[in-house]
């Protein structure tokens, strides 16, 4: 009848055995990494748009960085004014003109305040 009764629990938990522990600590530390790293990257892509408008303000091809501008304002839903669409515009359809370049950068640093918050 003995083998049957099942003996009380413990009043002292029951820690693993030495070998154990050393598994623990390097699965939390691969896990930590793991954590740091999915919030690294989250951080890097939240400033993907802010890079994007710096790099697009530099470009040699004022046109070309007007479309990729207009592509980033329509994918982020920036709330523009219509002056700002107008030169946009202006610089996207237009005649070729000198001072495009420097629409483009005023134009990337608006919208680099419309990102920003605060």
């Amino acid at each position: 009848m003995a083998p049957l009764i099942e003996p009380p629990l413990p009043l002292v938990p029951v820690l693993p055995s030495a070998t154990v522990w050393p598994v623990f600590l390097v699965v939390g530390a691969v896990l930590l990494a793991a954590l740091t790293m999915v919030v690294a990257w989250l951080l890097w892509r939240r400033g993907a748009p802010r890079r994007a408008l710096r790099r697009m303000a530099r470009m040699d091809n004022p046109v070309q960085a007007a479309h990729a501008l207009a592509a980033l304002a329509r994918e982020r839903g920036l709330p523009a004014t219509g002056a700002w669409r107008d030169a946009l515009d202006r610089v996207r359809f237009g005649a070729p003109e000198a001072g495009h370049a420097k629409t483009m950068a005023r134009l990337c640093a608006e919208a680099l305040t419309l990102l920003t918050p605060g």
